[in-house]
């Protein structure tokens, strides 16, 4: 390269990379501003959730900050849910918008944040690209109920800033009292506990900020200067124990956190280590990505002595080359250390693994990769040009297979179907796509899709419930009473399901049967119970009265269904027709 040519890319290298990754992450996002929601937690998150809906007030600012809904306590992402309702209504386009800027956002902050731990440009600004690009990071963008990632990774990039200024400006024989008043790293405990209260997945990086410690900013040379390190960071591991056990407790409370006798601590141990390998497979090798991965208890011997010997010699190696080169190190522990909340070991949902819990910790592989290879260009005395086609053509492949795989979001059939095809005994993903067809096809379609995809669940409470909501619509109530016995059957205690078999017994006239399930379902009022499906409920259950003449039941049945959904019109014409013949 040529002083020219050197002269210019100093110049230009920053604009550069900022074009550069700007350009990457709409040619693979922009798509998404034309795809829909999907069934699977975007109900919950946005347009079913009645708080969200009601944009941003005092009352779901309040809602946001107390409630402990969908087993999860993050307030800054409810919040940021209810700007969007608020600013774009129920545009779907629109919320896909903004997670596509909040991943530009990440991407670019990414690398000033790398640059500037490490003054490496190009270096950080390949770790910026492999973010920004990475198949797995898909689901993280496209998919609008992981705003959560999104926004607490901003805030985890924000803190990791505000951290190097205290590091870099805090003096070596400070006292610990006068570097925990100083404002940089206020900033970063403040910081620290916005990403908290975004996802707390964050609650990892302390830990991240000790490695970082160790290299680049080399605060550590000898291992009794690890001490004040530590303790210098007391407050960021209280906030981390304090979001530990709320998210413990709200996990817990909604039923996520499965119990041991389901799946005992060595197998939790055993899947962990095999996921671990996975995602580093996944890393290198990004095909077959699915939206949710069942969770598997059969683990084979010859698989766990080969996967726990990848791990373990990995480990080995970024141990023993720690004082040559402590990025592996770093990279490594970075990548275990940010996946112990959601490796398995506290086993939280049915899914074994998922391609959003890359979004952090692959910036420790992401660090290995780039580090290690800038060496081997080195050691090689490869020719700049070669090495940036290599890299170039490496990039334009995970580019194109990041856009292939947003694609596949565009809604709910098209993200099941693919999933469903490189999956299996998929139980979950069958009973959405066969609630999809429900709520959008033809019922004689749906019923027919739906029994071949949910043929093989016969012990899936869901795929029952479903069952049994189509044949309510096509008039066989007493075939979706069956179906919802056999749900509950499976699974007691469902509020929703109770709701959906009292609608059935109304279909039938039989109001006796109808009003005593919906009590039912109000006393259980799990969060499987919405308002908007009691008030359905009440209001099929006051037209059962009012087919009978039953006035006064009629009346009240159809009061009660618009204390629980104001704006349900036809409870509200049903209450004045009966109201108007008397």
């Amino acid at each position: 390269m040529n002083e020219g040519d050197r002269t210019f890319l100093d110049r230009w290298a920053e604009p550069l990379i900022f074009y550069s990754l700007a350009a990457v992450c709409l040619f693979i996002y922009g798509q998404t501003v034309r795809f829909d929601f999907i069934n699977l937690d975007d109900p919950h998150y946005v347009y079913r959730n009645g708080a969200v809906m009601s944009g941003v007030n005092a009352e779901s600012i309040k809602w946001a900050f107390t409630a402990i809904y969908f087993a999860n306590w993050h307030p800054l992402t409810w919040l940021s849910h209810a700007l969007d309702v608020q600013l774009f209504g129920l545009n779907a386009g629109a919320h896909h918008a903004v997670n596509v800027v909040l991943h530009l956002g990440n991407a670019c902050l990414a690398y000033v944040v790398f640059r500037t731990y490490t003054g490496a440009i190009w270096k950080s600004f390949l770790v910026a690209f492999l973010f920004a690009v990475h198949p797995t990071h898909v689901e993280s963008v496209a998919w609008i109920s992981e705003r959560k990632d999104l926004l607490s990774t901003l805030f985890w990039l924000f803190t990791m800033l505000a951290y190097v200024r205290y590091a870099r400006g805090s003096a070596a024989d400070a006292s610990i009292l006068r570097r925990l008043v100083s404002p940089y790293f206020i900033l970063t405990f403040v910081l620290f506990g916005l990403g908290l209260m975004a996802k707390p997945m964050v609650v990892t990086l302390p830990f991240v900020l000790l490695l970082l410690d160790l290299w680049p900013l080399n605060r550590v040379v000898r291992v009794k200067e690890l001490v004040p390190l530590m303790v210098e960071k007391i407050p960021l591991f209280v906030l981390t124990a304090a979001s530990s056990l709320i998210t413990y407790a709200a996990q817990k409370a909604g039923g996520a956190v499965m119990q041991i006798e389901r799946f005992p601590l060595e197998s939790r141990i055993l899947n962990s280590l095999l996921s671990y390998v996975k995602y580093i497979f996944a890393m290198f090798y990004p095909v077959n990505l699915a939206v949710w991965y069942p969770l598997d208890g059969r683990i084979s011997l010859p698989a766990v002595i080969a996967y726990v010997t990848i791990f373990v010699s990995i480990t080995a190696v970024a141990v023993w080359q720690f004082r040559k080169r402590p990025f592996i190190a770093v990279g490594w522990f970075w990548f275990t250390g940010t996946l112990v909340p959601v490796i398995g070991l506290v086993q939280v949902g049915s899914q074994s693994m998922a391609d959003r819990y890359t979004y952090i910790p692959y910036f420790g592989l992401f660090i290995i990769v780039v580090w290690s290879g800038a060496e081997l260009v080195e050691r090689l005395k490869m020719k700049t040009r070669t090495a940036v086609a290599v890299t170039s053509t490496a990039l334009v492949a995970l580019s194109i297979a990041a856009f292939d795989q947003a694609r596949a979001w565009k809604n709910s059939e098209t993200l099941y179907t693919r999933s469903l095809a490189v999956t299996s005994n998929n139980y979950l993903l069958m009973n959405l796509l066969c609630t999809h067809y429900v709520e959008k096809a033809p019922a004689e379609y749906a019923e027919r899709r739906c029994t071949e995809l949910l043929d093989h669940t016969s012990n899936y409470a869901e795929a029952h419930n479903t069952i049994g909501l189509l044949r309510v619509e096509l008039g066989r109530y007493d075939d979706a009473v069956a179906s919802y016995r056999k749900a509950l059957q499976i699974r007691p205690n469902t509020g929703i399901v109770y709701s959906n078999l009292s609608v059935a017994y109304s279909k039938k006239a039989d109001t006796e049967n109808a009003e005593k399930h919906l009590h039912r379902a109000i006393e259980i009022g799990d969060e499987s119970l919405t308002r908007d499906a009691l008030a359905y409920s009440y209001n099929t259950l006051g037209e059962a009265y009012a087919a009978k003449n039953d006035s006064a039941n009629a009346a009240s049945s159809f009061q009660t269904a618009l204390q629980y959904q104001p704006g349900l019109n036809v409870a509200r014409e049903n209450l004045q027709k009966i109201q108007g013949a008397n």
